[in-house]
């Protein structure tokens, strides 16, 4: 079920020592709920599942079961869709609520919630703070500039007053974690970077990992995406560092682990920046095949470990697996055994169509600079049909090192290079390092350029040296 859903700006914490578990009781009576079923929904990462449904008497309706519910921000809908209110579950789940539906903050009680009571004593408060910096924005009166601010500087100060005077409440924890850590000024003006480093090495401060039941509010999964996005510096070994800290931080069992895990693991499974399948593999065969996975599906946790496997051989940096193929006269010819500065190693099919659109571009692109960058071409076919891969071959006139991937004297090229689809363009230096993978034609010239340029960037300051 889809609701629309206003997040509100607050977040939840406390430690999990619950009372006896009597189950959970939550009563309400809506004046004027017209819907005849209604919905307690609990926020999960990026999702909101539905947990119990109540059948509405005379707006009257209750969820109740006999165990606790996961402590976290539970959604109340009809069955329009509709979000009637958020509510935090934590130990006390045995409560009611009344009021109109009209005029619910006005109207609003709760009994046997001291959590929620605070809650929507602070939704209130904020509440009519809004209003008037709503209307002073509005008015378009230069003066109100101040006014602003000084309601800016109140809502500040009555969020931290709040959460000082509240701490060990979930409402206080959830609050808290709604709010950016307050990042100092550097001592020593010189150093530029002081503000970024101290904001990502305390990023998690307000919201703590420690606590499974962060994953159960509606912030927790644009803070992880924000952290992995925009925090953490770009590039493979950074990226997988942070994961690290995050997943020692959680435990092991929670579902706030397995969600960071498989979360991350699909993430950069399916990442098109190339290299980031080095994330993937990271988690593959640091976590899922030491057993760290939660309670994921073996049969999941058994593929992603062999992926694992394969792609291990196949990242930026790693020489390219040997490969030696009969050519069209039946002659075996090895990749590592080509002597050029840059080989591309295409796979590629006849009846593939995106094949039949890519292979001549790429032979152009061969033909015009084989000398100018002592370029190679390694052009293995997949198809099933000899006499179709070499009709192409002499149709398109492909003068470079073509090969039958089944005339093989190693292992299955599919297992070796993860070969599923066609064409894959790999991209080798000199020493047979992957320098470019599963790229375009238009991108073996970008590479290519780049790598040239760095080199005689460096050849430059050494001879300066």
């Amino acid at each position: 079920m889809k609701l629309k859903i206003l997040a509100l700006f607050i977040l939840i914490f406390s430690q999990g020592l619950y009372a006896q578990d009597k189950g959970y009781d939550i009563q309400f009576n809506l004046k004027n709920f017209q819907d005849t079923v209604s919905y307690l929904a609990q926020y999960y990462g990026d999702q909101i599942v539905v947990k119990d449904t109540a059948r509405v008497n005379q707006s009257q309706f209750a969820f109740t079961g006999d165990s606790l519910l996961p402590a976290g921000m539970y959604v109340i809908a009809g069955q329009s869709n509709n979000k009637i209110m958020d509510l935090l579950i934590n130990r006390d789940q045995q409560f009611s609520i009344s009021f109109t539906l009209s005029k619910m903050m006005k109207t609003l009680t709760i009994k046997g919630s001291k959590e929620n009571n605070l809650f929507y004593e602070y939704v209130k408060e904020i509440s009519a703070k809004r209003k008037r910096l709503q209307k002073l924005k509005q008015s378009g009166n230069p003066k109100a500039q101040q006014k602003i601010k000084s309601i800016n500087q109140k809502v500040e100060q009555y969020q931290k007053d709040f959460i000082k005077e509240n701490q060990g409440t979930f409402t206080a924890a959830f609050i808290k974690a709604s709010r950016e850590i307050e990042v100092p000024k550097p001592k020593d003006k010189s150093d530029s970077t002081f503000q970024f480093h101290y904001y990502k090495k305390h990023y998690w401060d307000n919201m703590p990992l420690s606590d499974p039941r962060m994953l159960r509010t509606p912030l927790f999964h644009d803070r992880y995406k924000k952290y992995l996005d925009k925090v953490v510096p770009q590039h493979p070994d950074s990226i997988a560092a942070a994961l690290d800290r995050m997943l020692n931080t959680a435990p092991d069992s929670s579902k706030l682990f397995e969600y960071i895990l498989w979360k991350s693991t699909r993430k950069y499974e399916r990442s098109k920046i190339m290299g980031f399948d080095a994330v993937f593999t990271h988690l593959a065969l640091n976590y899922f095949k030491k057993g760290r996975t939660g309670d994921l599906n073996e049969q999941v946790v058994k593929n992603i470990v062999e992926k694992g496997e394969k792609l291990k051989n196949l990242l930026i940096g790693k020489k390219a697996p040997g490969l030696v193929m009969m050519d069209t006269a039946r002659n075996p010819v090895s990749l590592h055994d080509i002597k050029a500065d840059y080989t591309i190693l295409i796979f590629w099919d006849s009846n593939c169509g995106h094949c039949q659109k890519e292979i001549p571009k790429l032979h152009k692109f061969y033909r015009k600079n084989r000398e100018k960058w002592n370029l190679a071409t390694y052009a293995v076919s997949t198809d099933t049909s000899v006499r179709e891969w070499k009709n192409f071959i002499n149709k398109h006139d492909l003068n470079w090192t073509n090969v039958y991937g089944y005339w093989s004297y190693t292992k299955n090229f599919h297992d070796l290079y993860d070969i599923n689809t066609t064409p894959v363009l790999y991209l080798l230096d000199k020493e047979k390092k992957i320098i470019g993978k599963r790229i375009l034609t238009r991108q073996v010239k970008k590479i290519i350029r780049r790598r040239e340029n760095q080199q005689s960037g460096e050849g430059r300051i050494r001879k300066r040296k």
